[in-house]
């Protein structure tokens, strides 16, 4: 017996710092994010039949996952101390990738009526490790 199965998860984070003084300011705002698209099958080797004379059931399956990585973070930086001469900077960092991986699960169901079973699992999930560069930004001092 064959099964499959097409998941998408989201997840995120974000961060952000926001600092005032007489007479300037500055912020930071980090974003990260992670998109992973699942396509699965799986086939059932010990299976309960539909006469329910075997209570166990022994799945095993592979799959492919697609992982999209994002990650960005920005600063802000405001002077007013001479009206004349704004001091303005900013600066922005952003990374992405595709992430491509296998994934491989086992499960053991033991039923214990038609519908209703106990089971237990195994998943492996097999991406390429995934870093975020390196970024320096000027200290941002809160009060």
């Amino acid at each position: 017996m064959w099964g499959g199965q097409y998941r998408v998860n989201n997840s995120s984070a974000s961060i952000y710092a926001y600092s005032h003084e007489q007479n300037s300011d500055s912020s930071y705002d980090c974003y990260i994010k992670f998109t992973e698209h699942r396509i699965y099958s799986e086939y059932a080797f010990i299976r309960v039949d539909r006469y329910f004379t075997k209570k166990y059931e022994l799945l095993a399956g592979a799959g492919y996952l697609m992982g999209r990585p994002e990650w960005s973070c920005s600063y802000y930086f405001n002077d007013y101390t001479d009206p004349e001469n704004w001091i303005f900077d900013n600066s922005r960092h952003s990374q992405e990738d595709n992430l491509h991986g296998v994934q491989l699960r086992s499960a053991f169901h033991y039923y214990l009526f038609p519908g209703f079973s106990l089971w237990a699992g195994v998943e492996a999930n097999l991406f390429k490790p995934w870093t975020i560069e390196r970024v320096d930004f000027p200290c941002l001092i809160l009060i």
